[in-house]
């Protein structure tokens, strides 16, 4: 369904703005970037930007693939290109038989695109059903079959009881239901599917894995491709994953594939208090202790989630313990896990997805 060679993409360098982000972007600060910018463009420019190096991938009928990577990977230029958007600057890419750069009118008929981060698109003063019946019309799909699609998709995301709504009466969840089910009005070979459960209580973030899985790849046949940072979420729902970083894909294969390449490995995360951001190059120096990620939940109490990872031979979460417990760090919460696939990123890259 999706097929990619050897695909670059270079953004030109901007003007140089030695001021950083000093200006304000809207009023009268706007005014004086405007005029900052007009007046630099013949200065010096930025360095190049090569958002993507050297893609290769295939993405098959029906298959569901997970594009895993830090903010600035280059997801979104892939993306982007994929859905005609943005020509390469070399290489070649397809997308259900049509070339991006010579058919770029098929291939926007061939996908749909779907993001909930801040419900792009919705009509505000429209209800549920208004709302579906809008896009309906601009989506091209004739009224003796837009009635029936509409009835289809809000049974399929369970918004039925909520049609006569308008969007400010909705739910974060609802709104994001909401989202998807616009998206599901079209039945295109491909769809993007941008963090569709981001921010979601865990319920409503299970129905759209269900929703993406046994709905769309299953009995729709349509290829999807996800972009999240929600690492149970992939591992549940992706046949396969390929993983950006820096523009290059370093890791594509099937959950399991990709967990086995941390399989020297084990992690450890714990709850802790009283822990000072200065501990990490301590713990780090234990025997067969690799790396230490600390997430600060309570700055003046110290309280703080700790996830280490160690070899699986050499070193013993006993050191670890004992450390902690000689800095008066008190540990509420300990388990030893396998390594999932963000902490594959880290494996090869030494940095988080996050």
């Amino acid at each position: 369904m999706i097929e990619i060679r050897g695909l670059s993409k270079q953004y030109r360098g901007a003007p140089s703005d030695p001021q950083g982000t000093w200006i304000s972007s809207w009023g009268l600060g706007l005014w004086l970037r405007n005029v900052f910018h007009a007046v630099s463009l013949s200065a010096s420019r930025s360095p190049p930007v090569l958002a993507l190096d050297d893609i290769s991938l295939s993405i098959g009928r029906g298959e569901i693939f997970g594009l895993l990577g830090p903010n600035g990977a280059g997801k979104t230029t892939l993306i982007k290109i994929l859905a005609a958007l943005l020509k390469p600057t070399s290489g070649t890419a397809s997308v259900d038989g049509w070339d991006v750069v010579s058919h770029p009118e098929r291939v926007k008929r061939s996908v749909s695109y779907v993001s909930t981060t801040g419900w792009m698109g919705l009509e505000w003063p429209f209800n549920v059903d208004e709302s579906l019946r809008f896009y309906s019309r601009l989506y091209g799909i004739p009224r003796s079959q837009a009635r029936r699609r509409i009835e289809e998709v809000l049974e399929t995301v369970d918004l039925g009881g909520h049609r006569g709504k308008v969007v400010s009466q909705l739910s974060h969840g609802m709104r994001q239901r909401l989202v998807l089910a616009r998206g599901l009005l079209v039945r295109t070979p491909v769809v993007f599917l941008d963090e569709p459960t981001v921010g979601l209580d865990p319920v409503n973030a299970r129905h759209i894995r269900g929703i993406t899985k046994s709905r769309l790849s299953g009995a729709r046949r349509q290829t999807v491709v996800l972009t999240t940072h929600n690492i149970q979420e992939v591992e549940e729902i992706c046949h396969r994953v390929g993983i950006l970083h820096k523009g290059r894909l370093i890791a594509l294969g099937t959950p399991a594939e990709l967990r086995s390449l941390a399989q020297d490995r084990l992690v450890s995360d714990l709850r802790v208090r009283n822990y000072a951001p200065g501990l990490n190059a301590d713990l780090e120096a234990l025997p067969g202790v690799l790396g230490v990620s600390c997430t600060v939940k309570d700055e003046a109490g110290g309280a703080a989630s700790l996830r280490i990872h160690r070899r699986r031979a050499g070193g013993s979460i006993s050191d670890v313990l004992r450390l902690l417990r000689a800095r008066r760090v008190e540990v509420s919460f300990a388990a030893q896990s396998e390594p999932n696939l963000e902490d594959v990123f880290l494996e090869l890259t030494g940095a988080n997805l996050r």
